[in-house]
């Protein structure tokens, strides 16, 4: 699930693009560093919840330990 950071930057993205007149590119830089970020941490996530103990995995990306 994203964030509520990563919600907002991408509304206010979706706003810019849509026409809204905003005054300053800065909520743009900070709306597309904060889904950077996002995206960062849920590949984060996605690898810290592999399973180390799932012998599929055994050899797809690291030396058998066996």
């Amino acid at each position: 699930m994203m964030s509520y950071r990563a919600v907002t930057g991408l509304t206010l993205m979706v706003s810019l693009l849509a026409g809204a007149d905003l005054p300053a590119w800065i909520p743009l830089i900070v709306a597309v560093v904060d889904l950077a970020t996002a995206l960062v941490n849920m590949n984060a996530v996605y690898h810290a919840e592999r399973d180390d103990d799932d012998p599929s995995q055994v050899g797809a990306d690291r030396p058998n330990d066996h």
